[in-house]
């Protein structure tokens, strides 16, 4: 129970830090005008999209660690 209790709170600060992360990006992509469309296809389009998998990852991960068999799958850990 401990364990799962870690795990959640690392993976909640991670969370925090993928949302800062994603806002940084994307008030980025909005400070300068020059070449908008080269910087928004080369790199907030992919760094957006893997933020959000992330985010997504975590999510899931987290589903499955509180499920009732994870505490199992958090002690093979």
């Amino acid at each position: 129970m401990l364990l799962q209790l870690f795990l959640t709170l690392l993976a909640l600060l991670m969370a925090m830090g993928s949302i800062a992360a994603l806002a940084m990006l994307l008030s980025w992509q909005e400070t300068t005008a020059s070449d908008c469309r080269i910087r928004l296809l080369t790199t907030v389009v992919p760094g957006v999209s893997a933020l959000l998998l992330f985010l997504l990852g975590l999510a899931f991960g987290l589903f499955v660690l509180w499920s009732p068999a994870g505490e199992a799958w958090a002690a093979q850990l």
